[in-house]
This record gives C-alpha cells, sequence and structure tokens, in this order.
C-alpha cells in the first residue's frame, strides 16, 4: 500500500508541474499553489 501511495506522488507532481508550465494555465497554476501554501 505505501509503495502503491508514493509512486503516486511523482504523478501527481508530473501532473502538477504541466499545469503550471502550460502557458495557458500559468495563472491557474499559480492560483492552486498559492491555495496550498495558504491552507
Amino acid at each position: 500500500m505505501a509503495g502503491q501511495e508514493s509512486a503516486d506522488i511523482p504523478e501527481k507532481l508530473m501532473r502538477s508541474r504541466k499545469i503550471v508550465t502550460s502557458p495557458s494555465t500559468i495563472p491557474t497554476g499559480r492560483t492552486i499553489l498559492m491555495k496550498k501554501l495558504a491552507t
């Protein structure tokens, strides 16, 4: 179970990275990052 979860974390990071690096979604990515930092 723990192995599956740790393997899922990099996948999520890659997905969020794609969102942040995508030019059309930079504002959205920043908003998500700000919300994550705020919580």
